[in-house]
């Protein structure tokens, strides 16, 4: 059931939250790949692309994202890792940079 544009599940809160989130996963992916369209025109070159991008995803996406966040309790790990994930994305494509799987095992830091 939605109210308020937010997905409510018999299973409890943290179901809950993670049914609203990955609702609104595919528009924010979709987002994520319009922001990258708008800063690799040329015309953002004047402002700084990297800029313009980080600020429609701080003006626009992120408001989008966490709309009445403030009832979303009892968030659990596997919520947090998709949100981690979206920001993650988004990122990678604003710097332009490959998906890494980690550390190789024999580097030591």
């Amino acid at each position: 059931m939605k109210i308020l544009g937010d997905i409510l599940s018999s299973e409890g809160l943290s179901q809950s939250v993670f049914l609203t989130v990955l609702r609104r996963k595919p528009q924010v992916i979709n987002s994520i790949f319009e922001v990258n369209t708008v800063i690799e025109d040329c015309r953002t070159n004047l402002v700084g692309g990297l800029t313009a991008g980080l600020e429609i995803w701080k003006l626009s996406i992120i408001p989008f994202l966490l709309n009445n966040s403030e009832t979303l309790v009892e968030i659990d790990h596997k919520t947090l890792d998709m949100l981690d994930n979206m920001q993650f994305m988004f990122l990678r494509y604003l710097f332009k940079t490959p998906r890494t799987w980690g550390v190789p095992q024999d580097v030591n830091l």
